[in-house]
């Protein structure tokens, strides 16, 4: 048996790798058919579709119904929000096995441009600064929280370091998820 050096060893598996490359890239590849679904130019939009759970006689929605324009068996639906029930919607019923919490409840959207007050425990990412029971207005836009500003001035701190704010000083883009959850479910309460 000869004995190989590192080099040697190194070469010979750079050949290898080399080959192994050349026989994949002549063997012949499988289309992309991902492709064709993923592309919006290929659906063409179609009808309203109520879905209804059979089982629960549950109304799971209004749909669009969207059609592939290549492949006639193809169909998505995407769930269309709507202010009243349309006239010509079709209706189909689907079964299986689902519960009431696996949807996900939907939140009426409060009036726009309304200001409502809150009181809540409120953490800024930046450093952890926290203060509890901040008093906030809360400045809703089109139905969705645009503001949260100071009512009076307030200090937030954490481990020795401390940030006064002005009243009126929109926190909302430093506040923590957990602290917006919060107001929310305060909002939600009142």
């Amino acid at each position: 048996m000869q004995e190989l050096t590192l080099d040697d060893l190194f070469r010979e598996a750079k050949a290898a790798m080399r080959g192994q490359a050349a026989v994949k890239a002549k063997a012949p590849q499988a289309p992309d058919e991902s492709g064709i679904y993923r592309n919006p130019d290929n659906w063409t939009r179609g009808s309203i579709v109520v879905l209804i759970h059979q089982e629960t006689d549950s109304l799971l929605g209004y749909f669009v119904e969207w059609k592939h324009k290549s492949i006639p068996d193809a169909r998505r639906l995407v769930r269309e929000p709507l202010a009243s029930a349309p006239e010509s919607a079709r209706v189909e019923y689907v079964s299986g096995d689902w519960s009431p919490k696996a949807v996900p409840e939907v939140r009426a959207r409060l009036p726009w441009r309304k200001t409502l007050p809150a009181r809540v425990d409120c953490l800024l990412l930046d450093f952890a600064l926290e203060a509890q029971e901040v008093i906030l207005d809360c400045v809703f836009g089109e139905g969705t929280l645009d503001r949260v500003e100071l009512v009076v001035p307030t200090i937030f701190a954490n481990q020795g370091q401390f940030l006064d704010l002005p009243e009126a000083t929109n926190i909302l883009p430093r506040l923590s998820p957990k602290t917006v959850a919060a107001i929310h479910r305060q909002l939600e309460q009142s």
